[in-house]
């Protein structure tokens, strides 16, 4: 029985390495376009109306509008305060939406 165990862990393991590989592949592929939407690699202004619409969406450009706002327009913390609460906001829920799937993953 227990060579029998010790076959089947290298099959579950590339099971496994197959989902994760899965899984770094789409989040590249978000986070590529959540920076281009948000303005990381093209300026926003170059973009058409709807698409600078939906790059708010993004924190990329909540990032881009507060240094913006500090480097460029000499704005002071307390100016560019909305951009960084709202990107405290989305660490916190990103932070609790990765503390639940943490934990459904433990428990399968």
């Amino acid at each position: 029985m227990r060579a029998s165990a010790s076959k089947l862990r290298p099959a579950n393991w590339s099971r496994c390495s197959a989902r994760t590989a899965q899984a770094l592949t789409l989040t590249n592929v978000v986070i590529l376009v959540m920076s281009a939407v948000g303005g990381s690699m093209v300026p926003r202004f170059f973009m058409p109306g709807w698409l600078q619409t939906l790059g708010w969406l993004t924190p990329n450009t909540w990032v881009l509008e507060a240094y913006g706002g500090v480097m460029t327009r000499g704005e002071s913390l307390v100016g560019v305060a909305f951009p960084l609460c709202l990107l405290a906001l989305a660490t916190i829920g990103s932070l609790l939406v990765a503390q639940v799937l943490a934990r459904r993953m433990a428990r399968d």
